[in-house]
């Protein structure tokens, strides 16, 4: 190893080429999840012409493939979408309605009787 790689993961932790394989594919997560490629398309712009190595590296890097990376993405997103599906008292009516009472029992019209605001 050269001194500047030597210097580099000194400071790093990491080799040049493990550092800018990262860099590479940081940058393809981003186009994943921002614009309208094809993976050849994203794989060629992040310096990789063989889609099926883009792929290997990526799954090493990222632990997932990029299809997984995407999908993962837009399932959070879903969740982000409707908060009340992942909380604890989503499928838990009595929970909720527990809640109801104790926080907001001020708007019932009378004991036992709930009505909801929205």
């Amino acid at each position: 190893m050269d001194k500047l790689g030597k210097q580099f993961k000194q400071k790093t932790g990491k080799s040049l080429i493990d550092y800018v394989i990262q860099i590479r594919i940081q940058k393809a997560q981003i186009m994943l999840l921002t614009i309208d490629a094809t993976l050849q398309e994203i794989a060629a712009r992040v310096g990789y012409e063989d889609v099926f190595y883009f792929v290997r590296l990526f799954k090493k890097y990222s632990g997932i493939t990029p299809n997984q990376f995407k999908i993962q993405y837009q399932n959070k997103q879903k969740e982000a979408d409707y908060p009340m599906m992942r909380s604890n008292y989503a499928n838990d009516v009595e929970s909720f309605w527990h809640y109801y009472d104790n926080e907001s029992h001020y708007h019932n019209k009378k004991e036992g009787t709930y009505r909801c605001l929205i």
